[in-house]
């Protein structure tokens, strides 16, 4: 059985699927964490950057 998260490709072998898109902009800020996988560790740091200042942004809209 295949995991919801995962896919097999035309040799049978088991890959992340991709991230479905969403209407909630939390959850498609940590979506961006598939972006990770197969990238040099030192493009990391930018992602994380990213996804953390979205979070950011979206705490400050909710006190308003």
């Amino acid at each position: 059985m295949v995991d919801e998260a995962q896919h097999r490709d035309d040799d049978g072998r088991s890959e992340p699927a991709a991230a479905a898109p969403t209407d909630d902009p939390v959850e498609g800020a940590l979506a961006r964490l598939g972006e990770l996988e197969g990238t040099p560790i030192r493009d990391h740091v930018a992602v994380f950057e990213a996804i953390h200042e979205s979070l950011q942004d979206r705490l400050a809209d909710r006190g308003e």
